[in-house]
């Protein structure tokens, strides 16, 4: 199954310089996002906690600040919240 990502503002995007230059580091997350991706996107434009069930990545593209650093403190959030629901879905189904 695929699904198709149009984002659009008048603006460039904070993160297109950065993505510019470092676009062959992300050359496989460029091929496809995912349908699972989408939510991790969405939770990141709106300033939102990842959802806990979530298993899908944001791409560094749609980060709406041109910081590095909160680029990589949000997909170390990201990280992390993978980690606490694989402990919670390995301890409930043992």
């Amino acid at each position: 199954m695929r699904s198709v990502v149009f984002a659009y503002q008048k603006t460039p995007f904070a993160q297109h310089e950065n993505f510019k230059d470092l676009m062959s580091d992300f050359k496989d997350m460029n091929k496809s996002i995912k349908q699972v991706d989408l939510a991790a996107i969405v939770s990141v434009l709106l300033d939102l906690s990842f959802p806990f069930s979530n298993l899908g990545v944001f791409h560094p593209a749609f980060y709406p600040s041109e910081n590095l650093t909160e680029v990589h403190a949000a997909f170390m959030t990201n990280l992390n919240q993978f980690e606490t629901y694989l402990k919670a879905y390995c301890d409930a189904t043992k």
